[in-house]
């Protein structure tokens, strides 16, 4: 089982490609800094298998928001698990077989748990 947590939440799944001129998609500066915090964070990289998982996964990621505000946590699922995939947990995120997100909020800091498995 791998686990470990980050200080803040991913960036929502709607933010993620703005369009620029004539329609061009990039990545937004929310997801690049998100992605970068993930590849530099000592808890990730210590997580990080040698090499990356081949069989069926379960995985669970556990979302802590501070504040009241509504959000939708599948959009938060689509950066964390390509950010996952860029970074080599595992070869692609279709191996993900049973996929778990729980929001808790209030909480006493914006945090999100990474917990997975292989079947």
């Amino acid at each position: 089982m791998i686990q470990f947590t980050l200080d803040v939440l991913p960036p929502s799944a709607n933010t993620l490609f703005p369009s620029g001129r004539n329609n061009r998609r990039f990545k937004s500066f929310d997801y690049l800094s998100f992605q970068y915090l993930m590849r530099w964070d000592k808890g990730v990289r210590a997580a990080k298998p040698a090499k990356p998982l081949t069989g069926r996964l379960l995985v669970q990621y556990n979302f802590y928001r501070k504040d009241k505000r509504k959000f939708d946590i599948a959009n938060l699922e689509k950066a964390l698990s390509d950010t996952l995939t860029d970074l080599g947990f595992w070869e692609d995120d279709s191996q993900i077989c049973d996929l778990t997100l729980v929001k808790f909020q209030p909480a006493k800091e914006n945090m999100t748990e990474v917990i997975i498995s292989e079947l």
